[in-house]
């Protein structure tokens, strides 16, 4: 009779291989750059409609260090965004935040807020209205109220 520990190696390995797998299905396309600042690409495959809403994660690499109280520094965030397209309004709701470039390197800090914290509206231009563009104009059927994809890269 095989042991208990011999059974759960398998699935061990094949849990570590499905989440590598996962890992790998990500999409990640450049959506905005400001030179000598910052870059951020999107997961394109992380677009979902929930609700009225649409969500994505966004990865942003910045030029030069970025600090947290003076005590740690990172280079990269990892964020998942909540988009309200029909009302031009977004809302972070989770950031990860790395100490190297492209969301790697050690995890610095971790946060999350709960949906209906706050919005904040994204104007008529800037970067979070190009990103709100662009998460809408990908969105399954360009999102709930699509506002126009224009200048959004």
């Amino acid at each position: 009779m095989r042991s208990a520990r011999a059974a759960l190696v398998p699935c061990a390995a094949l849990a570590a291989l499905a989440a590598l797998s996962a890992a790998r299905a990500a999409d990640w396309q450049p959506i905005l750059t400001a030179p000598g600042e910052f870059a951020v690409v999107i997961d394109v495959g992380s677009i979902r409609e929930r609700g009225a809403a649409v969500t994505a994660s966004l990865r942003i690499t910045y030029k030069r260090e970025q600090h947290i109280r003076q005590e740690r520094i990172y280079r990269s965030a990892q964020q998942l965004w909540e988009f309200d397209c029909k009302r031009a309004r977004y809302a972070l709701l989770e950031a990860k935040n790395f100490a190297g470039p492209d969301g790697t390197g050690e995890l610095v800090a971790s946060y999350s807020w709960p949906q209906d914290t706050g919005w904040s509206s994204t104007g008529a231009s800037g970067e979070s209205a190009a990103i709100l563009h662009y998460v809408c104009a990908h969105a399954q059927g360009g999102g709930a109220g699509a506002t126009d994809p224009k200048g959004a890269r």
